[in-house]
């Protein structure tokens, strides 16, 4: 049996579902269409986005209040699009695969 969460597109951030649920209540009681806010850049690749999530979700609750703030900052520059910060993503994800 497969014990692994599968989640395509906005369900990676739940927060997205909320949002997504905000503007289809919207829409519905105003009878007009809302725009969704893109808050990232849409060719990022979706194993950066993965891993994105993976560390916001995985990593950043359990270590230190000043390493997790740079990770926080490095997650928010590799969503841009940002060549480094997706290095720096992958380095950390090296450094703390056991709460992977």
């Amino acid at each position: 049996m497969l014990d692994d969460v599968v989640s395509f597109g906005a369900a990676l951030d739940k927060r997205n579902l909320a949002k997504i649920a905000q503007r289809a209540s919207e829409t519905l009681d105003g009878g007009r269409i809302q725009r969704a806010e893109i808050d990232h850049a849409t060719d990022v690749a979706p194993e950066i986005r993965k891993l994105a999530t993976e560390i916001q979700t995985k990593i950043v609750p359990f270590i230190d209040s000043a390493e997790a703030e740079t990770l926080r900052a490095a997650v928010e520059r590799a969503l841009t699009g940002e060549e480094a910060a997706a290095d720096e993503l992958t380095a950390a994800s090296r450094k703390y695969s056991y709460l992977l």
